[in-house]
């Protein structure tokens, strides 16, 4: 009699030694995951950017186009945006990014589709020079912000970046298909320089490390669907 209980014993043990090698795992992730965030993203993030968290959503209505017509508030949703400000005086740095978002977005090949880029011109003004640098690229969606009002909600939004006035930072944000501001890329001041651009080491090294996180976004985000 002693026998079996020492077996039934034993056999009880077995089965709770194993849950535990399974369950001990998961519930150590599921600790890490929701009371250090830090960790888990020091540890397990190999993006290129610089994440937003939590995501914010961009405030964009009442916006319109450069001839002045009124654009849709949903123009940021379904797809991944790259967005990109300037004050409407686009140098070779601004130009060198706007070259980057669009090889970027032609790199993904079949997956291109479910990207777009935006250009937002915060000034409120297109002069004649920033339309023939727009005429080079056709595709390319350009937004006028028409008001200190909406310059103010956007900075506000975005000022978790920890730049004093992200509109006018150099920054690329990529925007999820949410509308919501989930990662920047942004380059040392001193490689943006208004006249020489980037510099190609800086654009290369930049065009991968974008690459590199779209492509990983578009596979995650297709996975959980």
């Amino acid at each position: 009699m002693n026998e079996v209980n020492n077996a039934g014993r034993k056999s009880r043990m077995s089965i709770i030694l194993m849950l535990m090698i399974f369950v001990a795992p998961m519930l150590a992730a599921w600790v890490v995951y929701h009371y250090f965030p830090d960790t888990v993203r020091k540890l397990g993030s190999s993006n290129y950017g610089t994440l937003i968290n939590p995501p914010v959503k961009l405030p964009i209505n009442g916006l319109s186009d450069i001839e002045g017509n009124p654009i849709a508030g949903d123009i940021l949703d379904k797809k991944w945006t790259y967005v990109y400000f300037n004050s409407g005086e686009c140098d070779r740095a601004c130009f060198d990014h706007l070259m980057l978002m669009k090889n970027v977005r032609l790199s993904q090949g079949k997956e291109i589709s479910r990207m777009k880029r935006l250009f937002v011109v915060t000034a409120g003004t297109v002069d004649a020079s920033l339309q023939q640098t727009l005429a080079q690229f056709p595709a390319l969606r350009t937004v006028v912000l028409n008001s200190e009002a909406q310059r103010n909600q956007l900075r506000a939004a975005l000022e978790t970046t920890g730049d004093p006035d992200p509109l006018n930072s150099g920054a690329i944000y990529v925007v999820d298909p949410d509308a919501k501001a989930m990662m920047y890329y942004k380059q040392e001041k001193q490689v943006q320089q208004a006249q020489q651009g980037l510099g190609e080491k800086a654009i290369l090294k930049l065009a991968k490390g974008m690459q590199g996180d779209m492509a990983k976004l578009m596979k995650n985000s297709k996975l959980r669907k």
